[in-house]
């Protein structure tokens, strides 16, 4: 399965969002349905989330790795997980550029599933990812305005 797409930052400057984005308690209180998330080496990381399709919800384990990073420009996250439900593997490649103040961040992300949570389609799954993604930029965008309030 194959996504892309873009998310704009509004007046957020693109070294504003690569800090947050390479900032991991940042990244665990945005994504959603992440339990846990920890380093377990330089730009390793081991998560705990918790999400679902339709009817098919379960407990995944991954390991994301952050690699080919061109500050603060792009990098790529390598993503494996496993759960009763199935398992996924995938690579995001994540561009950011600045316009008129804004930070715009492209993702394109290339992913493999199976198991039970296969069963349920690709469009399915495709819409469902897509759900999310947007929900964790909505929840980072969040993280600066609260950060801001603070300042």
């Amino acid at each position: 399965m194959k996504l892309s797409g873009n998310y704009t930052f509004e007046k957020i400057s693109r070294q504003e969002v690569w800090d947050f984005l390479m900032d991991p308690d940042v990244i665990a209180a945005v994504m959603p349905g992440c339990e846990k998330l920890e380093a377990v080496g330089e730009d390793v990381y081991e998560a705990v989330l918790t999400v679902g399709v339709a009817s098919i919800k379960g407990k995944y384990t991954s390991k994301i790795t952050l690699f080919d990073k061109q500050p603060p420009e792009s990098y790529k996250i390598k993503i494996e997980g496993k759960g009763a439900r199935g398992f996924l593997r995938g690579e995001v490649h994540i561009r950011l550029s600045e316009q008129d103040g804004d930070t715009v961040l492209m993702y394109d992300a290339e992913s493999h599933i199976g198991g039970p949570i296969a069963s349920i389609g690709q469009r399915l799954v495709g819409a469902a990812a897509r759900m999310i993604i947007n929900q964790g930029f909505k929840a980072l965008e969040k993280q600066f305005e609260m950060r801001r309030g603070k300042a």
